[in-house]
């Protein structure tokens, strides 16, 4: 299969609108029991093509939810600007902490929060870069490195 095929795939596991907190793990899951429904494929692939499509999910749900890419402009919403899913850091049976993506309105007050904190870091840390480059650009303007008028 191609990365495209695959992408299609995850894509098609990731928007089944399950009532579940997505995990790149479930999301692999899906598309290999899509792609190998008889599970006839050797250990070793089987292994490598989950990991493989772990991956592909982890890229795909970083970016799946992120309201400047919705599918459905006809969605009006009071919080339209705001994602369907959210990460959160949640542990497995085994005790093992792993990122979820689960639909806002199941989210905890302290998972919202560390939702918040995190975009506040992120908007710090834009704000921070931002600043430096205009000051840098505003010095190289000044010392004549280049002029608005493009030259």
């Amino acid at each position: 299969m191609s990365k495209e095929q695959l992408d299609k795939v995850v894509d098609s596991c990731i928007d089944m609108d399950m009532d579940v907190p997505l995990s790149a793990a479930l999301i692999a899951k899906c598309a290999m029991d899509i792609i190998d429904p008889d599970t006839d494929s050797p250990v070793l692939v089987s292994y490598s093509a989950n990991l493989y499509l772990r991956e592909l999910a982890r890229a795909r749900l970083r970016g799946a939810f992120d309201p400047t890419q919705s599918k459905d402009n006809n969605q009006i919403e009071m919080f339209e600007c705001l994602q369907d899913r959210y990460p959160v850091h949640r542990e497995d049976d085994n005790g093992d902490v792993h990122i979820y993506y689960d639909k806002r309105m199941n989210l905890s007050y302290e998972e919202r929060m560390f939702n918040l904190d995190r975009m506040k870091r992120e908007i710090t840390t834009k704000q921070k870069h931002y600043d430096a480059l205009m000051a840098e650009t505003m010095t190289l303007l000044d010392k004549g490195y280049f002029s608005k008028d493009g030259t």
